[in-house]
């Protein structure tokens, strides 16, 4: 006996969001479908084909990549110069908030391992460590910092950890970013101690707004909400959206496999269209 009843298609009843962001994804590769969708949220931008620098990005980490990427580089100096490039990194992010002392949390640049000990139990002794891997509790026990770097370096550590469902950027100098819901509720990231004094705005899309408006400048980013819950909506800054409405202003999908449409039919059972088998 088997555990399931496979005559009925997964297709029919799956709820899992990234699966429904997937086939989200997939549709707006077609730029009829980008346009369509740029219209919901960002009626003044749109993609220029011609000119082909606009793209859609599925679970965006730009800051764990843009990280990986200043580690790559190696010359005779070997990691010395890549943490170099890392540090130099995020001593401008904690630029951007005003009067974070990053050299009073690096302590001294020569000494890596010392610092990562400081922000973490599992630490590396040459390599800077991510601020994907930075424990907030570890931070938190940093007597030698003020409030408002130790502020600063847990939003950054989260900012390392969030990825927007969908990101799509008409041009590489603004993006669009997209939270994707279906009965999940909005995420909060534990930050604050007892007594709340350093707490630090963590919800998910208050990181998210953060992390992109210190990415693109404040002008030059927008934010939306797809949900199936017409109920969950967040302030004036998102756009809400229900995956049917989505899907209607999308119209018609040709030429789509059998799944794809499955899906979205069970959000849009209004939607027209054909499928490729």
């Amino acid at each position: 006996m088997l555990m399931g009843d496979l005559s009925t298609p997964y297709s029919a009843f799956v709820r899992e969001e990234r699966h429904l962001a997937a086939i989200l994804f997939h549709l707006l590769c077609d730029p009829k479908n980008c346009r369509s969708l740029l219209k919901e949220f960002a009626p003044e931008w749109d993609i220029d084909t011609a000119r082909g620098d606009w793209a859609v990005y599925f679970e965006y980490a730009y800051l764990r990549d843009y990280w990986h990427q200043l580690g790559r580089k190696r010359d005779e100096k070997g990691h010395s110069a890549a943490n170099q490039r890392k540090y130099d990194y995020l001593s401008s992010m904690f630029a951007l908030f005003s009067g974070a002392n990053a050299s009073e949390f690096f302590y001294d640049i020569s000494n890596f391992a010392k610092f990562n000990r400081s922000v973490s139990t599992r630490h590396s002794d040459y390599a800077l460590m991510s601020p994907a891997r930075w424990q907030v509790k570890k931070i938190r026990e940093r007597s030698d910092i003020d409030e408002v770097t130790q502020k600063a370096a847990i939003t950054i550590a989260w900012m390392f950890r969030i990825k927007p469902d969908l990101v799509i950027q008409p041009s590489p100098s603004k993006a669009l970013c997209l939270e994707l819901k279906i009965e999940s509720r909005l995420a909060n990231y534990s930050s604050a101690p007892s007594d709340k004094s350093t707490a630090v705005e963590s919800g998910q899309m208050a990181l998210q707004r953060t992390m992109m408006r210190k990415l693109f400048g404040n002008q030059n980013v927008s934010f939306g909400l797809i949900t199936s819950d017409p109920s969950l909506s967040l302030d004036g800054e998102y756009a809400t959206r229900t995956w049917a409405q989505i899907f209607s202003a999308l119209g018609p999908q040709q030429n789509q496999p059998g799944f794809v449409m499955a899906a979205i039919k069970r959000h849009d059972p209004g939607v027209k269209g054909s499928s490729s088998n």
